[in-house]
């Protein structure tokens, strides 16, 4: 199984978590022909590199593939998963 995409539901600033908003992260297995089989949605703390690595040591599989929004957190990713994007 490899997971693929993580989404963000973002602040405006990278450590900011507005009152009313959750932060979580997505991912998305998919099988061989490239069809979504499962999803995992994980609340987190905030969108920090400690954080999001912490996330990724504990869902991603060193083999996965990683698609990020660009929020600069998930580059903490890199050390778990190959290749992102």
């Amino acid at each position: 199984m490899m997971f693929i995409g993580v989404v963000s539901v973002a602040a405006e600033k990278e450590a900011e978590v507005p009152a009313n908003k959750v932060s979580f992260v997505a991912a998305v297995a998919l099988n061989e022909d490239g069809h979504p089989i499962a999803m995992n949605m994980n609340i987190v703390k905030g969108f920090w590199l400690t954080e999001i690595s912490r996330w990724a040591k504990h869902h991603l599989q060193s083999d996965s593939t990683v698609i990020s929004d660009g929020l600069p957190c998930f580059s903490a990713v890199k050390k778990q998963a190959a290749p992102y994007q």
